[in-house]
């Protein structure tokens, strides 16, 4: 009788298998009181492993490029990281708006409108911002005249 082949399995589905098998784990450590101190005491000691080789580099540390550099993948992080919150909010309200009640005298309450709050506060903060550096400039430009 030949022997059985196994099924060889592509290069994704090998990387999403080992990705959920570190989210288990992790999962379980973050569970347990002891293992997560364990876990946090070990990724402290590699962070000052790493601070040491000089890998790793408080900002204080940095040069303005270096700096600047940083600076610049950090604000990639934070819109990517605003992206996706923003397409999960968008389609947990899009399957809330669009499933129907469980029953007929079920109603769905109204989803608050925090985009549109989210943006009034942001221009109201631009335009107070706006108005403390044009004084400010304002005051620059006075004391130049004198």
């Amino acid at each position: 009788m030949a022997p059985i082949k196994k099924k060889t399995l592509s290069k994704e589905e090998i990387a999403k298998k080992k990705s959920d098998q570190a989210k288990r784990r992790l999962e379980k450590i973050k569970n347990d009181p002891v293992l997560l101190a364990e876990y946090k005491e070990k990724e402290r000691l590699k962070y000052l492993k790493k601070k040491e080789k000089g890998q790793r580099k408080c900002v204080k540390d940095m040069t303005p490029r270096e700096h600047r550099k940083a600076r610049k993948n950090w604000v990639a992080y934070s819109s990517d990281y605003r992206k996706k919150q923003k397409i999960r909010d968008n389609t947990d309200k899009y399957v809330d708006q669009n499933t129907p009640p469980s029953s007929e005298d079920e109603i769905i309450p109204a989803a608050p409108l925090l985009n549109n709050e989210r943006e009034a506060e942001a221009r109201r903060r631009s335009i107070v911002q706006r108005r403390k550096r044009n004084s400010m400039l304002r005051r620059k430009d006075l004391l130049i005249e004198i």
